[in-house]
């Protein structure tokens, strides 16, 4: 994940306020029924967790420099004076209800060495916020720690010596054949951590970003790295679990390259799969009425992800692996930074963590990215909040506080009968209409001859052939990085979006004293990238040949999808001859999901049985939708509600506690509740002292 500082005071200041002029639909009879006697399972708290973002920035993105706030405080957790948490932000997440946090950060553990955030202060330098200090956060707070284990920052071969070092250090019990636990112990800690949750990894499939030497795995090899890192840390800990990394969704097929090879090949050594959920990927130009929708509709076709997930590793090794959702948010797109902030996207990620409560989605945890300040901070302290608060709670802070304090420990059943409303799709979203699930299915193979552009497409590129799925491309003396197109495929005709299934082999043959480094190819919209924000990328041709065969999504509005080569030469020349052979691009329909939910729910009952739990969120933009509420194996005796609520989707301020302990009308046969437009709604029943009574 990327760290960028924006003052959110500049935003609310922006003409950008994004106010969704969606139609309200039509009312009608709405109801949500509790059974409290039958449930799910246990409600799994794991899944309200966030990260911090505390490792070294160099060269991870654009800069050589180091970010002292990330090593010296953890973003904002660790006051390196006092050498202590900071009070008001622990507080807050303590109440809030943080149940995991994950350490140390996204993209960052690409340039993490581990041993450089342990030890005396005077040793570590500017690492004031280590392994040991993020380890007081999570206790203060009561957060379960999570681990990503750093899958670049050495060569391969030595990553299994270093991981299980680090397990070591963290869970070996401090005696002589444990040389880090007594490192551990000199240094003030006698007692191991007992850490159970680990992940080899952080998208691991772009590679290293900046850092140099630059390394990128292929699936096959970071397979190998998982299994051979994840046995020598089982040797040091055999209880703790661990994860792999898959690639993020919405946007891309479980069924890629990268997810079932290393379910295959690393499936078995694994736990759990890793995946990153941002979304909806958007383009530029997505008027906002679109854009909203498609934040309320993600959360039921990401549930369909989810559950791919799991029956794709159960097909690749044998077994159903469970998910845990190390990043989500909505969509990363930074030229569209006011997106982030706004209500819209608060409502679609509390609506995910209700997503992720439900048991036969298979979630083991989840950490909204991020905790504090950054990109998406669920609070701020570092002087961007509104009226220059010292701490400020952010939109999606006040969902996820209400929802983890009226949780029970024990799911109830809970089924909704509410509007739906239909949507056209926009960017990775699929449309959605009327009731019923309509998969996907093939519209044939796109012709490629006439479709490969011969001759000189620029300096020091050339191609030939052309026919039958095969083309050369002859590249002479060329460095440096760059794209450059070799193939357009109009869209087949019809209404709305395809998919796109990319199949080919290639070699690339060096010319004598040329170097080979690895070359690859980009499928995506013809309006590129910086506008569309899709693309797939076919990494890693050799000097063998290699099959490639890729699922892409295309967007609804796009006219045509090109193949461009990818080069990242760096400063050398290289020469040769890059050959392609089976060339072929599948049109695939997109599949069409029912019209999404405006009413969506989640049930609990306490420990003891005497309060019933529910929380409802309300998606619609400008309806009111009065709801019957069913109880079934509960005698409520009363209830109080609770509301957050902002003033409209698009709002990047004004977000708050609307309702706070009011009274439900209980006279009624059955109570009637109106749930507001755009709210997130907590009621919560007690039961009559004398539950046979009337």
């Amino acid at each position: 994940m990327k760290i960028t500082r924006i003052p959110l005071a500049a935003l609310l200041s922006l003409p950008f306020l994004l106010r969704a002029q969606t139609p309200a639909p039509s009312p009608s009879p709405a109801s949500i029924s509790i059974d409290a006697t039958s449930s799910p399972g246990p409600v799994n708290r794991l899944v309200f967790g966030s990260n911090v973002n505390a490792a070294d920035t160099a060269r991870i993105f654009n800069s050589n420099t180091t970010s002292l706030d990330c090593i010296g405080t953890g973003g904002g957790f660790w006051d390196p004076v006092t050498r202590a948490p900071i009070q008001g932000v622990v507080d807050r997440f303590r109440e809030g209800g943080l149940a995991l946090l994950r350490y140390p950060g996204g993209s960052l553990v690409h340039n993490y060495d581990w041993r450089k955030a342990v030890g005396t202060l005077q040793a570590r330098g500017d690492w004031k916020f280590g392994i040991d200090e993020y380890l007081i956060v999570c206790k203060a707070i009561g957060a379960e720690p999570m681990f990503t284990v750093s899958d670049y920052v050495f060569p391969a071969d030595q990553m299994p010596a270093n991981a299980a070092g680090e397990v070591e250090y963290l869970n070996a019990p401090a005696t002589p054949d444990h040389p880090w636990a007594m490192k551990r112990k000199e240094w003030g800690h006698p007692a191991p951590y007992g850490i159970k949750w680990f992940e080899m990894g952080n998208e691991s499939f772009e590679g290293n970003m900046r850092v140099l030497p630059r390394r990128q795995y292929t699936p096959e090899q970071y397979a190998a790295y998982a299994n051979a890192t994840s046995a020598a840390m089982r040797a040091v800990d055999p209880s703790i679990k661990i994860g792999i990394v898959m690639m993020p969704s919405p946007g891309t097929d479980v069924q890629c390259n990268w997810d079932r090879t290393v379910a295959r090949l690393a499936g078995k050594s694994a736990d759990y799969l890793i995946v990153h959920l941002y979304g909806p990927d958007i383009g530029k130009t997505l008027p906002a009425p679109d854009f909203f929708q498609a934040l309320m509709a993600v959360g039921e076709q990401s549930a369909k992800h989810l559950d791919e997930y799991s029956a794709m590793a159960l097909a690749e090794c044998g077994r159903a692996l469970p998910i845990c959702i190390t990043e989500f948010n909505g969509p990363l797109d930074p030229d569209n930074a006011p997106t982030r902030y706004t209500y819209g996207v608060a409502m679609e990620c509390a609506d995910l963590f209700r997503m992720y409560l439900e048991p036969e989605h298979h979630v083991l945890a989840a950490a909204y990215w991020e905790s504090l300040n950054g990109l998406f901070g669920l609070i701020r302290s570092d002087r961007t909040t509104p009226d220059g608060l010292p701490i400020a709670e952010m939109p999606e802070f006040h969902l996820f506080h209400l929802m983890t304090a009226h949780l029970g420990t024990r799911l109830a059943a809970v089924s909704v009968n509410g509007p739906r409303l239909s949507f056209a799709g926009a960017g990775s979203v699929y449309p959605a209409s009327g009731d019923v699930y309509s998969p996907s299915h093939s519209l044939g193979p796109l012709p490629s001859d006439g479709r490969i552009a011969l001759g000189r497409l620029k300096p020091g590129f050339i191609v030939t052939g052309g026919t039958g799925g095969a083309f050369t491309v002859r590249i002479d003396g060329v460095s440096g990085s760059g794209f450059t197109q070799v193939a357009l495929f109009p869209k087949p005709k019809g209404p709305g979006a395809c998919d796109y299934k990319v199949s080919l082999e290639a070699r690339f043959v060096p010319d004598p004293g040329s170097p080979a480094p690895p070359i690859g190819f980009v499928v995506g919209d013809v309006r590129g990238w910086p506008v569309t924000r899709s693309a797939i990328g076919l990494d890693g041709v050799g000097t063998e040949w290699k099959a490639f065969q890729e699922p892409y999504h295309g967007l609804p509005d796009t006219t045509a999808i090109t193949l461009q080569v990818h080069l990242d030469f760096g400063t050398a020349k290289v020469s040769g001859q890059l050959e392609v052979r089976g060339f072929q691009i599948e049109a695939i329909s997109a599949p069409l999901f029912p019209a999404y939910s405006l009413l969506t729910a989640s049930a609990s009952l306490s420990e003891d049985g005497k309060t019933l739990h529910l929380i409802v969120f309300n998606k619609s933009e400008g309806l009111n939708i009065p709801v019957t509420l069913h109880l079934a194996g509960f005698n409520a005796a009363s209830a109080s509600i609770w509301e957050v609520n902002g003033p409209y989707l698009g709002a990047l301020g004004g977000v708050t506690d609307t309702v706070q302990g009011a009274p439900l009308d209980m006279t009624g046969a059955e109570p009637v509740h109106v749930f507001p437009a755009h709210s997130l709604t907590a009621i919560d029943f007690a039961a009559k002292a004398d539950p046979q009574a009337p």
